[in-house]
């Protein structure tokens, strides 16, 4: 049997290795907020579309379809931050699919690690097969 001491750490911290970023993900969800979903928002149908590639209610429709699925549901992490939402989650996949960019560039008001913006975007084609796949 293999000692306590001995099992390798799968996952969190470990001595030698950097603190992760603080990423204030309220705050890039507040940015985003602002400038494409309030009742006024900064940047009108028009920058919407050339930014999404989509209208502003096709994308709030994908959004709300997906909010059922556990991993773009608003949760907290292992040290009870609040984690990205839905909206912050198909942004990136969206811009990502729509403009062919890599994940590390997803760390602006995105606020979303490169390895985070892969899995997100991984996930998100899963689920729109899964969730429009027989309509589409």
């Amino acid at each position: 049997m293999i000692a306590e001491e001995d099992k390798p750490l799968i996952g969190g911290s470990a001595p030698g290795h950097r603190k992760s970023k603080p990423r204030q993900r309220m705050d890039g969800y507040c940015m985003l907020n602002a400038d494409y979903f309030t009742d006024d928002p900064l940047h009108d149908d028009t920058v919407f579309r050339h930014h999404f590639w989509m209208s502003r209610k096709l994308f709030l429709k994908i959004v709300e379809n997906l909010r059922e699925i556990n991993y773009f549901k608003l949760k907290r992490d292992s040290v009870d931050e609040l984690g990205f939402s839905t909206i912050q989650k198909c942004t990136v996949a969206l811009r990502m699919l729509a403009y062919g960019i890599a994940g590390d560039t997803q760390d602006d008001y995105r606020i979303m690690a490169e390895s985070m913006a892969i899995d997100c975007i991984y996930r998100f084609c899963r689920a729109i097969v899964a969730v429009f796949g027989e309509t589409y």
